[in-house]
């Protein structure tokens, strides 16, 4: 996927690869629009702390299955800055996200 700007903003985020290289002002603009969720250092990323959507996820809270509870959570936008580069890593839930490939 091409590198996203002002000019090529995406109808919908949902449909957008975790590592599509995003524009210094697309990744400023998320930055800046609401305080960071999350932000994170050394591997520096920050999520958007408007949840994007919320997903029913289990969750083990003992050492048994009948132990199992699910809540939903929410997931966001998250964004990071790398080698000069600015990328949107995807929709994730706090605190989570994708490693890149490296092929």
């Amino acid at each position: 996927m091409e590198k996203i700007t002002r000019d090529n903003w995406p109808e919908s985020w949902g449909r957008v690869p975790a590592w599509t290289e995003v524009s210094e002002e697309i990744y400023e603009h998320f930055l800046n629009v609401l305080p960071p969720l999350n932000y994170s250092y050394p591997c520096p990323y920050f999520q958007c702390s408007e949840p994007y959507s919320h997903e029913y996820q289990m969750v083990r809270v003992g050492n048994t299955p009948k132990e199992d509870r699910f809540r939903w959570r929410g997931k966001y936008l998250t964004f990071s800055k790398q080698d000069g580069k600015c990328w949107f890593l995807g929709i994730n839930f706090s605190g989570e996200y994708p490693e890149k490939e490296v092929s």
